[in-house]
């Protein structure tokens, strides 16, 4: 590491028969200082971690960026193991103050152990989205086939309202990333940040996501909202 790379930033674990995954965030590391994410591998048998790959940004053009703002590690039927890395401010020029967001996804073959990257979620690309301050990729999640996205400067109801947006992959090769949902607000009021922080329970159907500046209950008091699937809609909002 050097002065300012933010190594660190951002950080999962996986573990696997024998070994662990380790993915590291590092928001101003890489040639640029557009940030890069470091995935070592743990040895059980040998106790040893040793350094797998390191990827930084694939979406160009950019005007800034900060790859490694989150990660999320996952393992799919098939052994393989899956990695979402967000960039809450990867731009293109148009953008006009550079927090559109994307999201990578990296997968290791089973068979190879050789990582590579697999697709780039961004708005307006995968999903039509007319809001230039979404922070998209600011907290990610990933279980089973199933990514959530924050995107805490969404202006769907107000300034920095926030949102949040459920993904799934595709069954067979080559694996394709869709957007499945939308999980609005609840509360539907500016400044709230929802999305701030995002998680994913497949076991039990169930994703969740901060509002950590709902005013609902009191000024700034916060709350987190519960969704589940709803066999006749898109997921609706269990509690919050």
């Amino acid at each position: 590491t050097y002065a300012d790379e933010r190594f660190g930033w951002s950080v999962d674990i996986k573990e696997n028969v024998g070994e662990a995954f380790i993915a590291i965030g590092a928001t101003r590391s890489g040639d640029d200082d557009d940030g890069q994410v470091y995935i070592w591998r743990w040895d059980e048998s040998t106790q040893t971690a040793t350094l797998e790959a390191t990827f930084g940004p694939n979406s160009i053009p950019k005007i800034e960026s900060a790859f490694g703002q989150s990660v999320a590690l996952d393992i799919d039927p098939s052994g393989d193991i899956v990695l979402a890395v967000g960039n809450a401010t990867q731009a293109e020029p148009a953008s006009p103050d550079g927090t559109t967001g994307a999201v990578d996804i990296l997968r290791r073959d089973a068979g190879t152990g050789i990582w590579a990257h697999e697709q780039t979620i961004e708005p307006g690309d995968e999903f039509s989205d007319a809001y230039s301050t979404l922070a998209f990729g600011y907290d990610v999640a990933i279980e089973d086939g199933r990514l959530v996205v924050g995107a805490p400067l969404s202006g769907l109801y107000g300034t920095y309202s926030g949102d949040a947006l459920l993904f799934s992959v595709s069954d067979r090769q080559p694996y394709t990333w869709s957007l499945e949902s939308y999980l609005d607000n609840p509360t539907g009021r500016a400044f709230d940040l929802f999305g701030w922080c995002v998680e994913i329970s497949n076991a039990h159907d169930q994703v969740f996501v901060s509002n950590p500046r709902s005013d609902y209950v009191g000024r700034d008091a916060g709350l987190v909202a519960v969704f589940e699937p709803d066999p006749t809609a898109s997921w609706s909002l269990l509690d919050w």
